[in-house]
């Protein structure tokens, strides 16, 4: 019988979300702040066989060399110059293309459980390093929570004053390219050449709030425009969207029902709403779950 690993794998939150501009490589700039958060995937691993092998109960995962877990165990084996077949089986709860992190923390969360159980003896920067290859969130998920990313995903920092935060996190039915949201990005904000201006959190849910600001507010979940070169906004070759008029009634209905604040999370489509307490946030979950077809969680920020 072989050995079996078990493990899970968190979702994340911007707190704040800043795109720089794009680089020669095809990348943007960006500065972050970002939170690991208590909605969980769950992973098991076995070493078996003599290839990578992906499955999940969610068919839209990919199985293949594209899966970032795939691309992860790849990259590590390779780095430490071990040979072994090892299967991986994800249990889905973060919803994909939602702006949770979900294949990125699936990817971290394997390359770090494999490091420690097969003693490889990769360090952190190392394992940093091979992470930003597969994903630029992947490298967080790395380094523990809550921090603050910067570069392209390589820059990373332990931020202070973030405090304890109960939240209602909603993903609509429809999905957010990040792709185009990019593209959006570039055609909507004139981005400062000078240095972005982080939020010096106070340790207080009103130093939070305060700072939260996500950019891809400005393009996902607002009226589509219809003129010269942006006449395409709403709409790539997979059927994706960055006009969710969802997007806006979720915000609305999570202000309503209490919080503090409400978000976009990444480049959507999930938004998070920052409660005062958690009997308001699971009044608010309660309140939402059973009116709407959305996927709702109650959740809280984790600190590691």
């Amino acid at each position: 019988m072989s050995e079996i690993l078990k493990f899970k794998s968190p979702a994340k939150v911007n707190y704040f979300l800043k795109v720089g501009e794009k680089l020669p490589n095809g990348y943007h700039k960006i500065a972050t702040v970002m939170s690991a958060i208590d909605i969980y995937d769950h992973i098991t691993v076995a070493f078996e066989g003599s290839r990578i092998e992906i499955e999940s109960d969610n068919t839209k995962v990919p199985q293949g060399p594209s899966n970032t877990v795939y691309r992860a165990i790849e990259a590590l084996l390779k780095e430490a110059n071990v040979d072994i077949g090892i299967k991986v089986n994800i249990q889905k709860n973060i919803p994909l293309e939602s702006g949770l992190g979900g294949a990125s923390s699936n990817a971290a969360s394997v390359m770090l459980k494999l490091n420690d159980h097969l003693n490889l003896g990769l360090g952190l920067d190392e394992l940093l390093t091979l992470g930003v290859k597969i994903g630029s969130d992947v490298p967080f998920f790395i380094f523990g929570s809550p921090a603050l990313v910067t570069g392209i995903g390589e820059n990373l920092k332990k931020i202070e004053g973030i405090p304890e935060t109960w939240m209602v996190v909603v993903k609509p039915p429809g999905s957010v390219s990040t792709k185009l949201a990019y593209k959006m990005i570039d055609l909507v904000l004139t981005f400062n050449k000078k240095s972005i201006i982080i939020p010096k959190f106070n340790g207080t849910l009103g130093g939070l709030i305060e700072g939260m600001v996500n950019d891809f507010e400005t393009v996902v979940g607002v009226e589509p425009i219809v003129n010269d070169k942006r006449n395409d906004r709403d709409r790539d070759g997979g059927g994706y969207s960055v006009y969710l008029p969802e997007v806006g009634r979720i915000k609305r209905e999570i202000e309503r029902l209490g919080s503090l604040k409400a978000m976009l999370t990444g480049s959507g489509s999930s938004v998070f709403g920052v409660f005062g307490n958690r009997i308001e946030a699971k009044r608010a979950f309660e309140e939402i779950r059973s009116k709407n077809d959305w996927t709702v969680f109650l959740a809280q920020n984790l600190f590691y």
